[in-house]
């Protein structure tokens, strides 16, 4: 198989990082990749935080733990995050077309980057609990005209899973 179909079916989620600081460099490359995803009528309508300070990561994650409780879901993680260095909110144009697609392919664009230049990644869905009430926006630097989606947890992964779960089958079929 050619190496970009290896780099999308090697790519697992990473739950345990190093401490490590990702560079600026990667960083860049990686965001890059999210923006050359397709969106639909080519509105590119995501915007990135990216968030580099632990205390910033701690709140977030605490806050976010705070309103997941508030709605009864229980985290059994210590740390939704799971310690990552860097975190990205990815928030999208409230007017946009299809928004949810737009920002699920960049998501997938950036993890696949990711993990082509050996840096772990982890989708993030329960963060984005916290921005649900009131003003967050503003305490993360996200446009008011936007709106948080997912985030992702990047960072070198501190193990190797050889026992990772296998994929489900049989989920396709062709019409001819």
């Amino acid at each position: 198989m050619n190496e970009t179909i290896n780099m999308i079916l090697e790519r697992r989620s990473t739950r345990k990082f190093k401490p490590d600081m990702l560079g600026r460099n990667e960083l860049d490359a990686i965001i890059n990749a999210g923006i050359y995803a397709p969106s639909a009528m080519n509105q590119q309508s995501w915007d990135f935080t990216v968030i580099r300070s632990q205390e910033k990561i701690d709140l977030l994650n605490e806050n976010s733990k705070k309103a997941l409780a508030e709605m009864n879901y229980s985290n059994s993680h210590d740390h939704i995050f799971y310690h990552a260095p860097v975190v990205i909110i990815v928030s999208f144009h409230k007017e946009a077309m299809f928004p949810m697609a737009d920002c699920s392919a960049t998501i997938q664009n950036m993890l696949i980057a990711a993990h082509s230049l050996g840096i772990g990644s982890c989708w993030i869905g329960g963060a984005i609990t916290y921005f649900t009430t009131g003003d967050r926006n503003r305490e993360f630097d996200i446009p008011e005209t936007h709106k948080p989606y997912f985030t992702i947890a990047l960072g070198y992964e501190d193990y190797t899973d050889a026992n990772r779960p296998a994929r489900k089958s049989g989920t396709f079929r062709f019409l001819e």
